[in-house]
Parts: structure tokens; C-alpha cells; sequence
């Protein structure tokens, strides 16, 4: 693993607007998830050590942890509870995409490993999302310590409200001060937002939320998708992200074909 390295886009002249929009939004989303967990808890609502925790292809579904905090899963995801949670620390393993909610314990750490990063509360709710290129950390409320998952001792990046940051698989932060926006937890709320999102965010998309294999044609492999969805069939959304690249569309079973006209 190399060192920790560290890539600074921070948004200066944006950076204190850009945190009090993130502030009064925190607070939705706070009382959003609270909502979706009330929703969907069942009979035994409190995540055991030692466990597994996963939802299905559009599913989204909430585990309350034995020391009261919160974690909102996104669809396809997983997450694993150390069997010594609350014994001896607090540790995460994540697949996928989740909010947490934490309850601060300085005396406890909680730390989420995902991919190459593993990321320590600082007393916060934050965003997480895992994929086989890189791990996305968007920070709505607190702060949190990020540092590769090597297991070296090596000085954390430190991200607070309104920051977003990704790891590489090598361990590498882009950090981006004041760089969150409400697009980065659109998925709380059940909406599926692309960006200028590059084909391999979009197919990773569409499969954790709608079970479809998007093969692309190489010819459009380099292009971008900006396009949000909230509730369409997987027939809409293909087709919407075909008429934004100006490319065709087929779709056999769970299984999509896209390529130039």
C-alpha cells in the first residue's frame, strides 16, 4: 500500500455557505432516516454482534446498533458488525452505500472499513459509499478521521461538514472542502441522481437499485450521464439515459444493451 496521499479541491469562497446549506439539510436527513427506521423495523430491530446485515436489489432498510446508533442502508448493500462490537471498539465492514448516524463515545471508537478506506467518527452523521474503483465519504453533519484501510499508522484526513472525499483503491484521498451537495444523499430519500456521472457509476446504479446488467457499446464507453430518477420503472430509466446519449436502447430480462444509433 502506498502512503496516504492527499489531493486538496477545497471550494474556498463556497466553503461557510456551502456548510450552512449542509447544516439545515443534516437535519432532514436526520429526521428522514429516523422516519425510514421506524417505517421498517421489525420484531428484533437491534443489530446483533457478529452479524450480517443486507438488502436486496432496490431495497433500502435500516439496523438500529446496540449502542443507539443508526445505520440507513442503501439498496444491494451490506454491512458487517464486528463480533466484538461494544466489547472492544465499535468496527463496520461496508458494501455498498449507508448513512450513519452515530452516537459519539470517545472511549469506543466507531470506525467503518470500506475498500481502502477506513473511516473513524468524530462525533457525526455521514455518507459512505463503496465500489469496486473507489469509496466516496460525504460528510452532512460532525466530523470524521479518513485513512487507508493498510492498517498502518499513518496521519487521517480530517472531514467535516459539507466535505466530500474519495479513496482510491491505492489508498489516494481527493478531498473537497464544502464540496457536498444534497445530489450525494439523494438516495435517502429513494432518488437516484447522476451527475455528469461517468457509465461505470450508471451501471453500478442501475444494478444495485434495479438488478439490470447495462453493457455498454465501447464507443460510449468515455461518456458522462446527468439525469435524476425517482420512482421510474427500469423501462423509463433506460430509456431517459439512452435519450441523453443520443444512443440506443434494448433490454432483455435483466439484462440491457446500449449502443450507438
Amino acid at each position: 500500500m502506498l502512503p496516504l496521499a492527499v489531493r486538496d479541491r477545497s471550494r474556498p469562497s463556497r466553503r461557510w455557505a456551502a456548510i450552512g446549506l449542509r447544516a439545515a439539510a443534516a437535519l432532514v436527513l436526520v429526521a428522514g432516516a429516523s422516519i425510514v427506521w421506524r417505517a421498517t423495523q421489525r420484531s428484533e430491530p437491534t443489530a446483533l454482534a457478529g452479524r450480517d446485515h443486507a438488502t436486496l436489489v432496490g431495497e433500502r432498510d435500516s439496523v438500529r446498533l446496540p449502542d443507539g446508533s443508526l445505520v440507513l442502508l442503501g439498496p444491494e448493500s451490506r454491512l458487517t458488525v464486528s463480533p466484538v462490537y461494544g466489547a472492544r471498539g465499535r468496527e463496520l465492514v461496508l458494501s455498498g452505500e449507508a448513512l450513519f448516524d452515530v452516537v459519539h463515545d470517545a472511549a469506543q471508537p466507531f470506525r467503518v472499513r470500506a475498500g481502502a478506506a477506513a473511516i473513524e467518527d468524530l462525533g457525526t452523521t455521514f455518507t459512505v459509499r463503496a465500489d469496486t474503483a473507489e469509496v466516496r465519504i460525504v460528510v452532512t453533519t460532525g466530523a470524521v478521521m479518513v485513512q487507508d484501510s493498510s492498517g498502518r499508522r499513518r496521519p487521517g484526513v480530517i472531514l467535516r461538514a459539507g466535505d466530500r472525499a474519495r479513496v482510491g483503491r491505492d489508498g489516494t484521498v481527493t478531498l473537497e472542502r464544502g464540496g457536498a451537495t444534497e445530489d450525494d444523499v439523494a438516495w435517502i430519500r429513494g432518488q437516484l441522481v447522476f451527475r455528469d456521472a461517468p457509465l461505470t457509476q450508471v451501471r453500478a446504479d442501475l444494478r444495485r437499485w434495479y438488478g439490470v446488467d447495462l453493457r455498454v457499446d465501447t464507443a460510449l464507453g468515455a461518456r458522462h450521464v446527468t439525469a435524476s430518477f425517482s420512482g421510474e420503472s427500469v423501462d423509463q430509466v433506460l430509456r431517459t439515459i439512452g435519450l441523453a446519449l443520443g444512443a440506443r436502447v434494448e433490454r432483455r430480462g435483466n439484462v440491457a444493451f446500449m449502443g450507438s444509433k
